[in-house]
């Protein structure tokens, strides 16, 4: 026998941005070389702005949010 019960919601991501919650996206890139040349086409740093791995990735999240 129970003498006392409580219950407690637990709130999804959804209940939060469907309330008002703002969303704001912030991103860290690591620029050391241990990733390789920038030179190098097979770099994570590659300097071409639209096959950059970085890029791709911060767009992909971008887009979803």
């Amino acid at each position: 026998m129970f003498e006392r019960m409580s219950f407690t919601k637990r709130h999804t991501f959804l209940d939060f941005v469907f309330g008002g919650c703002e969303i704001q996206l912030v991103t860290a890139i690591d620029f050391t070389l241990s990733n390789g040349n920038p030179a190098d086409k097979d770099s994570l740093h590659y300097l071409d702005m639209q096959k950059n791995e970085y890029l791709n990735a911060i767009r992909a999240v971008g887009d979803v949010l």
